[in-house]
């Protein structure tokens, strides 16, 4: 079925601006990414603001060179389309859940399209994966697991429940890798060891084992769980705090070179089946001048390069 865009724009209007300043719209082509901004901001509980994310970075974008850290050229205006910002109602969490999930329900009806989402905080994943309706493999990078019953006490679905709520929503349909925790909380892991569709690789087991041995657990994840999708998320608190400016810090924390090198790894071995990434939590209002946003955007940079090589090559 060919994605009707009539319907999409109800739901995402045509930006007024562009990353990259890439076109906008979509573009049903093998090797095309499309961005999608997805600004929510209901329960973030530290320092809000992270629904002003997806127009900074597009606002920054231009201004960056578009090179990998593979060294690559990046070609933005043959690879990138932007199809802008989902309409969010700032405070209504279970109402923007269903926004999400239905602009993504209309995306994936076709199926060729390559989507990177631009949160907005982490609880995005929860309703974009809710929609796919597909046996998913969810990888994420994340300081925290986000596994806890209630956070705050009485609030059952928000940005450090969200993996939680996930697992218990789609059962076997699910099976999850957490690359990078270093803050969590006893509740979390008691209820992970419960699970047998979750795997955590701490902070401090990589500090432990080689980046292959990572790789090796995921192949052998992948092999065994037999996914139809991967779906790559990517908190950018997994980094050092002096690297990235988020709602919810946390002390030390991932390199960029210790991001880079596991994720391109990851990319590599489950990319016939990678067609979703999102990136997470960026905070623009706690950082000055927007200093960290550039080490946000490679990121993104890098991502587009990983998805997108094979079909330029």
């Amino acid at each position: 079925m060919r994605l009707k865009e009539e319907e999409l724009r109800f739901y995402i209007p045509e930006p007024t601006a562009t990353f990259f300043q890439a076109p906008s719209g979509i573009e049903e082509q093998p090797g095309v990414i499309h961005i999608v901004g997805v600004p929510l901001d209901d329960t973030v509980s530290n320092r809000p603001g992270t629904r002003f994310a997806p127009q900074t970075l597009r606002q920054i974008s231009p201004y960056i060179e578009y090179t990998s850290t593979r060294g690559n050229i990046v070609p933005v205006n043959k690879v990138v389309r932007d199809v802008g910002d989902i309409v969010l109602y700032q405070g209504d969490i279970e109402k923007n859940i269903e926004r999400i999930s239905k602009a993504v329900s209309i995306l994936v009806k076709q199926n060729n399209l390559k989507i990177l989402f631009i949160g907005g905080e982490h609880t995005i994943t929860y309703a974009i994966l809710r929609a796919l309706k597909k046996r998913t493999l969810l990888i994420y990078f994340d300081a925290h697991l986000d596994m806890r019953d209630e956070w705050p006490l009485g609030q059952k679905l928000s940005h450090a429940t969200h993996v939680r709520r996930l697992v218990e929503h789609e059962k076997d349909n699910v099976f999850v890798i957490n690359i990078g925790a270093r803050a969590y909380d006893t509740e979390e892991i008691e209820y992970a060891r419960t699970q047998k569709n979750i795997i955590i690789l701490t902070h401090s087991i990589l500090k432990e084992i080689p980046p292959g041995s990572v790789l090796k657990i995921v192949r052998s994840a992948v092999r065994e769980f037999d996914p139809e999708i991967v779906y790559l998320s990517i908190d950018v608190d997994v980094l050092d705090p002096s690297l990235v400016a988020t709602s919810n810090p946390e002390g030390g924390g991932f390199s960029y070179n210790d991001l880079f090198t596991l994720l391109s790894g990851v990319v590599n071995i489950v990319q016939d089946k990678l067609s979703m990434v999102d990136v997470v939590e960026y905070n623009p209002l706690v950082d000055p001048c927007y200093a960290t946003a550039y080490n946000v955007l490679r990121i993104i940079v890098d991502i587009i390069d990983l998805l997108c090589f094979n079909s330029l090559s």
